[in-house]
């Protein structure tokens, strides 16, 4: 676990004025980067056997920070990369490790993402309702979807899971309140959601589920209506 405390440590907070920061407000809209996701610049990038190197053109690589939800001092527990370009345009894929047969787009370093890892984007007040949604990307555009002043006044919390893999009971059980689950528009990612509900059900708990649009994730949705909201703005300068 050395490595990746020490790749954490080197990470820093994701601005709005790094390449991760723009691409992060291109891809959901979210321009308050959350501590669970640093950036770190490819000149700090370390040389580490079990650190992937990063592709050689990218500015450097998000972070992504997954605890185990019932370690209060959120210790990190796994990290998903993603390196992004300069100008903040795109995502650019990791080389495939000898053991995969194609490059990755946001591969993890050492730990495990095994069930039960998540990746808090909005922290709520314990007693409110508990979003689980497929991924970080997409977790970050649910919370802008949701809008920050409103999960502050109802104290709902905003969780990314590490995939499908991470709709699961022991994540879900971490948080008391009623749970929504959001899925992408496929059909993996709705069948794993429809398990977890049914599951969460038998406990008693409230559920409700929510799918993106066919062929669509919620980071989708988000970037669609940022353009709708852009575009009605300038028609109105004009």
């Amino acid at each position: 676990m050395d490595h990746l405390v020490a790749l954490w440590a080197l990470g820093e907070p994701t601005e709005a004025g790094t390449p991760g920061g723009r691409y992060l407000a291109r891809r959901t809209g979210c321009t308050a980067v959350p501590p669970s996701i640093r950036w770190c610049r490819a000149a700090k990038w370390p040389k580490r056997k079990r650190i992937r190197p990063l592709p050689t053109d990218a500015a450097g690589a998000l972070l992504y920070r997954f605890t185990s939800p019932s370690d209060r001092a959120r210790a990190v527990a796994a990290l998903q990369i993603e390196a992004v370009k300069q100008d903040g345009s795109v995502a650019v894929p990791f080389d495939p490790a000898p053991n995969e047969n194609q490059p990755r787009k946001r591969p993890n370093v050492g730990g495990s993402l095994m069930t039960g890892r998540a990746l808090v984007v909005h922290h709520g007040n314990g007693s409110g309702r508990a979003h689980l949604v497929e991924g970080p990307i997409d977790a970050l555009a649910v919370a802008q979807l949701l809008g920050v002043e409103t999960l502050r006044g109802t104290g709902d919390t905003v969780i990314g899971a590490p995939g499908t893999s991470g709709f699961s009971v022991e994540t879900a059980s971490s948080y008391p309140g009623p749970v929504t689950l959001w899925t992408d528009g496929d059909e993996g990612g709705y069948l794993a959601a429809i398990r977890l509900a049914r599951a969460l059900r038998r406990l008693g708990r409230g559920v409700e589920l929510r799918a993106a649009p066919e062929g669509q994730d919620w980071a989708d949705v988000a970037r669609d209506l940022l353009e709708e909201r852009e575009e009605r703005e300038a028609i109105r300068c004009d």
